[in-house]
C-alpha cells in the first residue's frame, strides 16, 4: 500500500506547475501592461502556450511586444513557451 501512495504524491503537483506558472505570468503581464488591464482568470497555459483572453487594444499591445513578452516569460519561468496568443 506504501508504494501506491507514494506513486500517486507525485500527481498531486501536475495541475499546481500551471496555476503557479500562470501566477507568474499574469506578473510579468501587470508590470508591462498596467494592473488594471486583467484578471487572473484571462491567463492559461495549454500545450506550451500561453493564452491571454482580453479586449482588442490590449490585445494589440501584447501582440506588439510578444517578443519581449516571451523572453521575460522565459527569464523568470525557465520554461519552454512556444507562443502567445
Amino acid at each position: 500500500m506504501n508504494g501506491i501512495s507514494l506513486y500517486l504524491e507525485k500527481f498531486k503537483t501536475i495541475g499546481l506547475k500551471e496555476e503557479v506558472f500562470s501566477e507568474k505570468v499574469f506578473g510579468i503581464l501587470c508590470d508591462l501592461f498596467g494592473k488594471d488591464s486583467l484578471n487572473k482568470k484571462d491567463v492559461t497555459l495549454k500545450n506550451g502556450v500561453i493564452h491571454i483572453n482580453v479586449s482588442g487594444p490590449l490585445r494589440s499591445e501584447i501582440y506588439i511586444h510578444k517578443k519581449l513578452l516571451l523572453e521575460k516569460i522565459q527569464e523568470k519561468t525557465r520554461l519552454k513557451i512556444i507562443d502567445v496568443r
